[in-house]
C-alpha cells in the first residue's frame, strides 16, 4: 500500500483509470470491498476524505493484496475540487441522470458517500454530474461497493468495448 503526500500526487502527471473518491464510508467491510475493486478495475489512486485506519484487519482481510496496486490519499474537498474537474457523485438525488444515457468519460472522477447519509452537501455541489443506477424494484438504493461496481463496469464498457 502507497499512502503519499497529497503534494507529491499532484506531481505525477500520469492518470491510469477512474480515480475513486470515498466520502466519509465508515464501514471497514464497504472500504475494503471499494479498495477490491478499485485494484480489480485498474483505478491507480483512491481519494478518502476522512481519516480511517487502514491497518484494520477487517480492511486488509476484505482488500486483499489490492492495497498493494492503490495511491491511497486522504484530500480536504478544497483540494479535491482543485486537482479534479470531472467529479461525478453516484447518488439517488433528484438531480442525479440515468447511468445508462449518460457519458462516463475517461478521466472520470466517481464519489460514493456514506453507507447511511450519502455524499456531503458540500462535496455533492461540487459535482459536475450526479447519476444514479436505475432499479425496478422498491427499494431505490444499494450498497456503496455495488454501485461502485456497477459504474466502474458501465465506465469500461463505454471506453473499452
Amino acid at each position: 500500500m502507497g499512502i503519499i503526500k497529497a503534494n507529491t500526487f499532484f506531481e505525477q502527471q500520469e492518470f491510469d483509470g477512474p480515480t475513486i473518491i470515498l466520502d466519509g464510508l465508515l464501514t471497514p467491510d464497504n472500504i475494503g470491498s471499494v479498495l477490491r475493486l478499485a485494484g480489480n478495475m485498474g483505478c491507480k489512486k483512491v481519494i478518502i476524505t476522512e481519516r480511517i485506519e487502514l491497518s484494520e484487519n477487517r480492511i486488509k482481510k476484505i482488500a486483499r493484496n489490492s492495497l498493494q496496486y492503490l495511491e491511497i490519499i486522504f484530500l480536504t474537498y478544497q483540494e479535491i475540487t482543485e486537482h479534479f474537474p470531472l467529479l461525478i457523485a453516484i447518488e439517488t438525488s433528484s438531480e442525479a441522470r440515468n447511468i445508462y444515457k449518460t457519458s462516463l468519460p475517461l478521466n472520470s472522477t466517481f464519489i460514493v458517500g456514506n453507507e447511511k447519509y450519502g455524499i456531503s452537501e458540500q462535496l455533492l455541489s461540487l459535482c459536475s454530474q450526479q447519476i444514479y443506477i436505475p432499479m425496478p424494484g422498491q427499494v431505490k438504493s444499494l450498497n456503496v461497493s455495488h454501485a461502485l461496481s456497477i459504474t466502474l463496469f458501465e465506465w469500461y464498457r463505454q471506453n473499452f468495448e
